[in-house]
């Protein structure tokens, strides 16, 4: 299999409208945001990612990056983020990001966001879901606990009987908020314990490795077969810190198996393939491999976290679809 065989699957992308970021400019909020955004940026990413269009509207921004890195397709979300602007204004929504879905269809998985969820209501996110299921047939969708409350809260039980009961993909954020105005309290991965427990065929990917909280995310997801574990933000280290990835791609293998770990970049589309090129040739050390019983990683294992593992999540085809130069 050569480097451009693969089928690519990005679990988590943010398109956004540049717009948006100038109109929120004057709010205090956004200012802390951007600049803690800066902080945790920047000891994993060489480079910090343009937020602008780049001259391009922000879905074909998106659909460029994916072309030149190998992507094949990508779930689209949209965040709340409605501490930038004091509760204000989302900085994108499900309605805006639909319109991108249905442009590119064969290109973007539409993956709605409905929270804040305890503050808009249980009752609500559960209306809109079940909308969004019947109507677009949605798949998968993200929680974005930092915003919101606890991934345990029993008020969220509702919800995630109705996702279990459609048949979804939940993917959430795990860790730690990471940024002015996520709460980290509301994120550790232990939480999950309590929902796979109740909820053992809702099948879930944790985003983030769940870093720091990564070997409580590892021994869940070997406890629990509908627990998967996202590579997306960290895998941004992989290129000039080698050694952290290592640590994070080997243990989660080692103990959620090579079956159960899924590419994503956490980008809008900026930065994306300097994600994807190093995980072509990535591969464990001797040390880690006979110090620590982490696996090397195959051309099999990299199709699989590449891509194949999300493909089967979603019942999704594995051809490519990249746009290649004439």
């Amino acid at each position: 299999m050569t480097k451009k065989d693969y089928f690519i699957i990005d679990t988590e992308t943010h398109p956004i409208d540049a717009a948006m970021w100038h109109q929120l400019a004057p709010y205090q909020g956004t200012q802390r945001f951007m600049q803690s955004l800066q902080g945790t940026i920047r000891p994993l990413v060489q480079e910090f990612p343009s937020m602008e269009n780049d001259g391009m509207g922000p879905f074909e921004k998106m659909i460029s990056n994916m072309d030149a890195s190998g992507t094949d397709m990508a779930c689209v979300i949209p965040e709340a983020f409605l501490f930038c602007s004091g509760g204000t204004t989302p900085i994108s929504t499900n309605a805006w990001m639909l319109e991108g879905v249905q442009k590119y269809p064969d290109r973007f998985i539409m993956c709605p966001n409905f929270g804040p969820i305890i503050q808009r209501g249980v009752e609500n996110a559960i209306r809109e879901m079940e909308f969004l299921t019947k109507e677009y047939g949605i798949k998968v969708f993200k929680f974005y606990s930092p915003e919101d409350t606890y991934i345990n809260d029993k008020r969220l039980w509702p919800f995630y009987e109705k996702a279990q009961e459609l048949g979804l993909v939940m993917q959430v954020h795990t860790g730690t908020g990471y940024v002015y105005g996520g709460r980290s309290k509301f994120c550790h991965p232990s939480q999950l314990e309590d929902v796979c427990y109740d909820f053992y065929d809702l099948r879930i990917v944790a985003f983030h490795f769940g870093w720091p909280h990564h070997r409580e995310l590892n021994l869940l997801a070997a406890t629990f077969p509908n627990l998967y574990i996202s590579v997306s933000f960290l895998n941004h280290a992989m290129g000039w810190r080698p050694k952290m990835f290592q640590e994070l791609i080997g243990e989660a293998m080692l103990y959620a198996t090579v079956d159960k770990v899924v590419w994503g970049s956490d980008t809008n589309g900026s930065g994306m393939k300097e994600c994807v090129d190093p995980f072509h040739t990535f591969q464990i050390d001797e040390e880690g491999h006979r110090g620590w019983g982490w696996s090397y990683i195959t051309e099999e294992d990299r199709a699989k976290i590449f891509g194949l593992n999300m493909a089967k999540l979603l019942g999704i085809e594995p051809t490519k679809r990249v746009k290649r130069p004439a």
